[in-house]
């Protein structure tokens, strides 16, 4: 399955996609964040749980020899000196599945969440 990793550029990606902080409160806005596709992979076919954790782990520490031996895609996501997945950050996987027909999941708080493309504004280059 091909993966597809699209980072947040917006000045309040660190409170989630599509969300802004207002005086005193955080809210949803209908404007979409920014999102800037920054590399790609495939990944072994897995349920799609694992592949989403196996991709955070992969990209946020994967690299790093006191984590196990490195991985070479994570090796070479940070050559091109890119930046660990955050809350905002959002995956694409194209793996014809049902859960997600779109195929994109955003970093939440603690989990990935469905997406629909509708709701994505994507640019191809950083």
């Amino acid at each position: 399955m091909k993966v597809t990793i699209l980072h947040n550029t917006d000045r309040d990606a660190s409170f989630g996609l599509n969300t802004r902080l207002e005086p005193g409160k955080q809210i949803t806005q209908p404007r979409s964040h920014q999102l800037v596709r920054v590399f790609q992979f495939e990944q072994p076919e897995d349920y799609l749980q694992h592949v989403l954790e196996d991709v955070y782990w992969r990209l946020n520490v994967g690299e790093d020899p006191d984590f196990g031996e490195p991985d070479q895609i994570a090796l070479d996501y940070r050559a091109l000196r890119l930046r660990s997945l955050s809350i905002g950050d959002v995956v694409q996987i194209e793996d014809g599945s049902d859960l997600c027909p779109d195929g994109y999941y955003a970093l939440d708080r603690f989990e990935f969440k469905p997406v629909a493309a509708s709701q994505l504004a994507i640019t191809t280059t950083r």
